[in-house]
């Protein structure tokens, strides 16, 4: 066996000891699953468990904190969403992809709870169609500029 899964044998022990003498709760196991990758990438540069750390990072991260305090669950939505975000700015090849769903899940998770604590009823009736016909018109505009070129 060598230093490395030795390492990873004495964390799951100890974890498992907290658990069984009841210092931590079950909500911990994802969390430490999302750092754990989040471990494995960082000691073994593998590009592939660096997004999936961060979004089980972020799940577990819900789960603790919704253990402790009462967390709207479009927290969770906010949680994805920068946890993909955060993947954009911290990997190194600067692949864009991640904005997609990170912009995306957090967008929707502010939206929903911007409505569900505060009535906003009468200002999103206004706003969404706005936003779209915002959207809509940068779209246009860089479709015309690029065809210039």
């Amino acid at each position: 066996m060598s230093k490395k899964q030795g390492i990873i044998l004495i964390l799951v022990g100890l974890f498992f000891l907290l658990l069984n003498l009841n210092i931590i709760s079950r909500d911990y196991i994802v969390l430490f699953v999302g750092l754990g990758l989040l471990l494995g990438n960082i000691v073994n540069h593998r590009e592939y468990t660096f997004v999936p750390g961060l979004v089980v990072t972020a799940v577990g991260l819900y789960n603790v904190l919704n253990s402790y305090y009462y967390i709207h669950r479009s927290v969770f939505l906010v949680l994805l969403g920068v946890a993909f975000l955060l993947s954009y700015l911290l990997d190194g090849t600067k692949e864009t992809w991640p904005l997609y769903p990170g912009f995306a899940l957090t967008f929707a998770g502010a939206y929903r709870y911007i409505k569900d604590v505060y009535d906003l009823r009468e200002y999103t009736k206004l706003v969404a169609p706005i936003v779209l016909i915002v959207v809509g018109i940068i779209v246009v505009i860089r479709s015309l500029k690029n065809k210039e070129i």
